[in-house]
């Protein structure tokens, strides 16, 4: 029995990391001909959709992993990682990043710091994605066209599964962002902000200290 199990492992392990070569692969080919700038060491689970228009700038650091669909991760209800970026948008995702099953979505400029993880399921935007019945009546905006703001992301930050990153928002580096949580503003470095309304309870720092989240 515990041979059967070990050559179902060792089985399962090529499988997965045959997979994974290939999504590797395929993600660099598409994102070649999307004039996507791809670091080295960059590893693909599972299908990307990608939608980037010609005149958006889009790129990925070194030893970024990306994750689409279940294959590595349940978290995110089956929802494929997802990057879309509109005309003269700028996405920029620094080194030793990791996104699973989420969306990116940029109409001015999303930017993710080194060492920042990205829970399932989660969405980061940059605008309201279409305009507002009430634009009109705020300032001068134009009611045809959707309000737009960028999103800039720390280093080191911890984004939790489900979580919503709205456009103009501002995570400073260390900060840990609960499962969940609706970001509509700014996260102060190291705070940890659990939903509703992104309240702080703590600091990254206080955890360390500890020895370590429960």
């Amino acid at each position: 029995m515990k041979f059967i199990r070990t050559t179902l492992h060792i089985c399962r392990f090529a499988h997965d990391s045959a997979a994974v070569t290939l999504f590797t692969i395929i993600a660099r080919l598409r994102f070649a001909l999307l004039g996507v700038r791809v670091g080295p060491r960059f590893r693909a689970t599972g299908w990307i959709c990608l939608r980037i228009h010609p005149a958006a700038t889009v790129s990925l650091g070194r030893d970024c992993r990306m994750n689409s669909g279940t294959r590595i991760n349940l978290v995110g209800s089956g929802q494929r990682l997802g990057i879309y970026a509109g005309r003269n948008a700028c996405i920029a995702i620094a080194d030793r990043v990791g996104i699973s099953n989420s969306v990116i979505v940029a109409t001015d400029s999303i930017a993710i710091g080194s060492d920042t993880l990205v829970g399932g399921g989660c969405m980061l935007v940059d605008s309201d994605l279409h305009a507002l019945p009430l634009a009109s009546h705020v300032g001068n905006a134009d009611s045809r066209r959707p309000r737009s703001r960028p999103v800039q992301i720390g280093s080191c930050v911890f984004i939790g599964a489900h979580s919503i990153v709205l456009k103009g928002s501002s995570i400073g580096d260390g900060a840990i962002v609960g499962a969940g949580s609706v970001i509509a503003g700014v996260v102060e470095p190291h705070a940890v902000v659990v939903s509703p309304h992104a309240q702080a309870i703590g600091f990254s720092r206080e955890i360390t200290k500890q020895g370590g989240a429960s």
